[in-house]
């Protein structure tokens, strides 16, 4: 398993990334390719949302700017275990959020997408925590 999280993290992140680069340029037509059925007429907070994808996308590419070893290691837990909290949280309030009514049922990709990223990263940590000690 720790010889496919570099890959992981490069994936997620370019992921999310991607993703804010288009909520930020290009709202309204991200939003249709996701499926999202409740296009607001005012994309100014999902351009907003957009910066913070990207930027949340971004941060998984942390870890590389160590040289292998123990300082990317270290960055690499750090990454994994601050995004899957994120993510953990995007994920619960999403889906209330849809369940309440407050989200339209188009918007069920982002917590199916965040909760399998962040179950997939915490598994991540657990094994890397039981090779590492």
């Amino acid at each position: 398993m720790k010889n496919k999280i570099p890959l992981f993290l490069l994936l997620a992140g370019a992921a999310d990334a991607c993703t804010g680069l288009m909520l930020l340029f290009a709202p309204a037509w991200t939003l249709k390719l996701m499926m999202v059925a409740d296009l607001p007429p005012d994309t100014a907070y999902i351009r907003f949302i957009g910066a913070f994808v990207f930027s949340f996308g971004t941060s998984y590419l942390r870890p590389f700017l160590h040289p292998p070893g123990p300082a990317r290691a270290e960055a690499v837990v750090n990454v994994l275990a601050m995004t899957s909290w994120v993510r953990v949280c995007i994920a619960t309030f999403s889906t209330v959020a849809i369940f309440t009514g407050v989200l339209h049922q188009s918007w069920i990709s982002v917590p199916l997408f965040d909760a399998t990223l962040a179950v997939t990263q915490l598994l991540m940590l657990r094994a890397l925590r039981r090779t590492n000690g």
